[in-house]
């Protein structure tokens, strides 16, 4: 898979991502794990609710995945 189908797949389904954050390029650079919560475990959680409105969901640029 591609870096962007991964992107979509976590977002979708969860899991963890790895980014490494860096000051200018050159001070430091540090692995940062998230936990992602999937889309569709959240929707599911909506849902059971009893919920039927319209639910917006973000996609992987404006999530930030």
């Amino acid at each position: 898979m591609t870096g962007n189908e991964v992107d979509w797949d976590v977002l979708r389904h969860g899991g963890t991502l790895t980014q490494y954050i860096t000051g200018d390029g050159a001070n430091y650079a540090v692995n940062y794990t998230w936990q992602i919560a999937g889309m569709q475990q959240l929707i599911d959680a909506v849902r059971a609710t009893g919920a039927t409105n319209v639910i917006l969901g973000a996609g992987v640029s404006f999530a930030q995945v």
